[in-house]
């Protein structure tokens, strides 16, 4: 007889063994980007696609550095103008989800 467990263990990956992979996946935010980050969910809570200058602007940092935390971080996404319009799970875009 197989234990819940182990039909578990067959299954795949645990949560907690996805969670870590996920976390792994995250990069390490030194404090800068760190302000980079919650200023760009800031801005983005608006609703409105958000430009590097207004993160710039909102977090005190320069725009290059801005520009360059954006682009080597993973779920930033631009619309064709290169503003920010989504963010680690945040978006302004209207989603139309498939069922």
């Amino acid at each position: 007889m197989v234990t819940r467990q182990e039909e578990k263990e067959r299954e795949g990956a645990s949560v907690e063994a996805m969670a870590d992979a996920i976390s792994a996946a995250m990069p390490r935010l030194d404090a800068a980007e760190q302000r980079i980050a919650i200023g760009t969910y800031r801005l983005l809570a608006d609703g409105e696609p958000v430009s590097t200058a207004a993160i710039a602007t909102a977090t005190n940092q320069p725009e290059d550095r801005v520009e360059k935390a954006l682009n080597s971080w993973p779920g930033v996404y631009r619309d064709d103008d290169g503003r920010v319009v989504g963010f680690w799970g945040l978006t302004t875009a209207r989603l139309d989800p498939e069922y």
